[in-house]
């Protein structure tokens, strides 16, 4: 950690990021950063706001990750340099794979919030960082919301087998119904 600490990842790595590592939040947000190293295949284990110590931020500043949902596969991919929402992929049930080796960290929100609020430099750069965060949270939102309208044109209906019986009763009927009012139709005319 002292390494990590001294070059401040994961935030002085994002491209970006306009922080050095000898900003104060930069340094308390590497301290109380997790470090993840994926092997390809390997998962990266998601949290939710309703993890015990609330939402992650995750940082993948090396390798690709393969996002996943359900039987439709890989819908998306997370290159280096990005931040991984991870209550955004739980909300989904999507899960993410490493696609290639990847290292990456993650933090609490609340870590994280706290070592940018104590510090008046984080000012600089974290209006950026927020306006970043929210196009990726949109952007994620949008992927994941069309990628499960389609699973549930994929997946079928428990009902499917019970609905299209009753259509095709239904269609019958009509035929009869109709072949009925043009049998009477033509002996009123008669």
């Amino acid at each position: 950690r002292r390494w990590q600490v001294s070059v401040g990842e994961p935030l002085s790595a994002l491209p970006w990021v306009p922080a050095g590592p000898s900003e104060a939040s930069v340094r308390a947000v590497a301290l109380v950063a997790e470090k993840v190293h994926l092997l390809p295949g390997q998962r990266w284990d998601l949290m939710g706001d309703d993890a015990p110590a609330g939402a992650y931020l995750g940082f993948l500043l090396k390798g690709r990750l393969k996002v996943n949902l359900s039987v439709l596969g890989t819908i998306q991919t997370i290159e280096s340099g990005n931040l991984i929402p991870e209550e955004v992929f739980v909300e989904f049930g999507a899960d993410m794979f490493a696609d290639t080796s990847c290292e990456g960290y993650r933090v609490r929100r609340c870590e994280f919030e706290l070592a940018v609020s104590a510090d008046p430099l984080a000012q600089r750069w974290i209006w950026g960082f927020r306006l970043r965060e929210k196009e990726i949270r949109e952007r994620l939102r949008g992927k994941l919301t069309g990628s499960r309208g389609l699973l549930g044109a994929v997946v079928p209906h428990p009902r499917d087998r019970e609905i299209q019986t009753w259509g095709a009763h239904h269609r019958v009927l009509s035929g009869r119904a109709a072949g009925l009012r043009e049998a009477q139709s033509q002996e009123l005319c008669a």
